[in-house]
């Protein structure tokens, strides 16, 4: 436990981690024992940042695939790639990639399933930058 030691007039002159009987033997009636609370912390949440590789990973094949077929002949799903490739890491909660995602939904290129889990599973250590 952790005790401050307590001169004459009931400063505080010292603090020492010590069992009871060390203090009742060595400082009879000149201590205090130290509460401490202690909060349980709380777990980190990182933000869901990814690289952009992890980002491209998130897609199978066919679906990046399809979504650079889609890009072709549609300039607001180019624009998005192309912001995909030139990012450094990908914010999976920024308004961009939702838009993103939900313009290749309307596209056809993935279903809602799959648009939620691109967005939506868990980032995984290996996918953070």
């Amino acid at each position: 436990m952790k005790y401050e030691i307590l001169n004459e007039a009931g400063e505080v002159v010292n603090t020492i981690l010590a069992e009871k009987w060390f203090v009742d033997k060595y400082h009879p009636g000149k201590y205090r024992e130290v509460v401490e609370i202690v909060i349980a912390s709380q777990p980190i949440i990182l933000p869901p940042i990814i690289t952009k590789l992890a980002m491209m990973l998130r897609f199978t094949e066919n679906e990046y695939m399809a979504a650079l077929t889609a890009a072709k002949t549609d300039v607001a799903i180019e624009m998005w790639l192309d912001y995909l490739h030139a990012s450094v890491t990908i914010d999976l909660l920024s308004d961009r990639v939702k838009k993103g995602i939900n313009a290749l939904l309307a596209k056809g290129v993935l279903t809602s399933d799959r648009a939620d889990a691109i967005i939506n599973d868990p980032v995984q250590d290996n996918e953070r930058p």
